[in-house]
Order: structure tokens, then sequence, then C-alpha cells
């Protein structure tokens, strides 16, 4: 009787990849490959790093080792080429881009409070600000948020890259994608603490209780309908000085700021 399952004549491709060193990834392949051309480091190619080792660490993986170390917030392509199953199914071309960051511990003051909303107008909801004024690239998972309750929330327990000179918005909810796609926002959900019209305090810790940065605004700092933009990321927030009205409703979340430092020379 003929065998009734068909001939596999579909090549493999990658499902999955993982960065496990600066100098190393791991490809997931949707099927076994072939040894030889599995390992074979011509079939490899990445912009401006050489690929100078290949080797099967599963029957459908292939760990790459690279000559030089992956640099931070650089965005790199892999094309694979010529790898084949073990049918003899070879991949044309495929390719996938990633961007690598180096994650680095987080000093006081290399991430600041830069802006926040507590007076949102009807629709934006209320919403924190981090700016990272380094050349490094920080992870926030951990990091927890309060206000005067002094009731500590994890921002995320999932990793959330905050890359060089970048933004994070925090916020209740993603609502603000309406008015500003694309912007790197973390939604707490029901943890978000509501922040008093009032005045109230807003308290950024790193996962080991370190302060990151701080402030405590009152009303009279401005913010009606509106949001406070930190004026220089350099001068601490604690100052009303180095707080003002954002110039255009609700204020630029995840954006520069459209506040201006204060180049009026004392009398």
């Amino acid at each position: 009787m003929a065998n009734e399952i068909t001939e596999d004549t579909t090549a493999p491709h990658i499902i999955d990849y993982e960065i496990t060193t600066n100098q190393s990834m791991v490809l997931f392949f949707s099927e076994r490959l072939e040894a030889g051309s599995a390992t074979h480091i011509s079939n490899y190619g990445m912009n401006d790093i050489s690929i100078n080792n290949a080797r099967l660490t599963d029957p459908d993986s292939v760990e790459l080792s690279f000559e030089t170390p992956l640099q931070n917030n650089t965005h790199y392509s892999l094309t694979i080429a010529g790898v084949e199953d073990i049918f003899g199914n070879t991949i044309s071309s495929e390719s996938i881009s990633f961007t690598h960051y180096e994650i680095s511990k987080a000093d006081s003051g290399d991430i600041v409070i830069n802006e926040f909303m507590y007076d949102p107008p009807p629709g934006p909801t209320e919403y924190i600000e981090l700016y990272n004024s380094t050349e490094r690239s920080f992870d926030l998972q951990g990091s927890t948020l309060n206000d005067n309750t002094g009731r500590t929330k994890v921002l995320t327990n999932q990793q959330f890259i905050l890359p060089p000179d970048s933004f994070a918005v925090i916020a209740p909810d993603s609502t603000l994608f309406k008015s500003f796609p694309g912007i790197n926002l973390l939604a707490m959900g029901n943890r978000f603490p509501s922040l008093n019209n009032g005045g109230d305090e807003i308290i950024i810790r790193k996962s080991n209780g370190t302060l990151i940065d701080s402030l405590q605004y009152r009303s009279s700092w401005g913010g009606n309908e509106v949001s406070l933009e930190r004026r220089s990321s350099s001068v601490a927030g604690i100052y009303r000085e180095n707080w003002m009205d954002a110039s255009k409703s609700p204020g630029s979340p995840g954006q520069q700021n459209t506040a201006t430092p204060d180049q009026t020379p004392q009398n």
C-alpha cells in the first residue's frame, strides 16, 4: 500500500529568537535542520557584526556567536540564506530585525519625572512621564510609584525598556494612544494612584527601594486641565520654578517638552 503521508517541500523558517548575551543569540526554526548547512557561518549575515561561529543547540535551534559585542540602543538586521531542513528544503532568504539594549543600573538623577497630568480635561487621562537623560538603557521592571498615601505600587513585573534620551509614560490605561500613538506607554491599570487636584506627591523608586526621583506639587503650580512640564532635567523637580503649564492641552506625553529652561538673569 502506498504511503499516504505527503512529502515535505516547505523550507524551514525562523519562529523566534533570543539574545542570550551581547555576543550571542539563538535562532529557533520551525523544524529539524540539516547540520552542515545550519552550522555554516556563510549562511548568516548581520550588519556591522561578523559571525564567527554557528552551532546546533537542538535539532531545530542554532546559536550564533559574534566577533564583537552588540552595541546598546543599536538596530541590527540578520539575514539567513542556504540553511536546509533534513529533507533538503532550503531557505532562499529570510531576515529578522531587532534593537539591542544593554541594560544598566540607574543612579539617582539618571531618570527624572519630566511631566505629569493631575487634572486632565475630558478625554485624556492622568499620567506621569519619565525621561532618561543618559546614554544608557534602563529596565523599569520592579520599579515602584507612590503618592502621598505612601502606598507603593509596582510599575510592572515585566521587562520595560527605557532607552537612552527617551521617555516612558505611566498611566492607568492606554487612552493616550488615541492622541499620541507610538509613545512608550506603561499602563498600570488600577494600581496607578489617582493624583490629587489639590496637591500630591510623586515618588519613583528602584526595585531595591533606592530613590529615582520625587516631587511634591500644589495646585498653585498650575496644571488646570493641562500637564505640568519640567523646564530643566538638570534642576531638581522639587522647585515650583522648574515647572510650567504645557503650551497646548493636554500636554506632550512621550515627546519633547514645550517648556523651556528659565534663562532670565537675576537682578
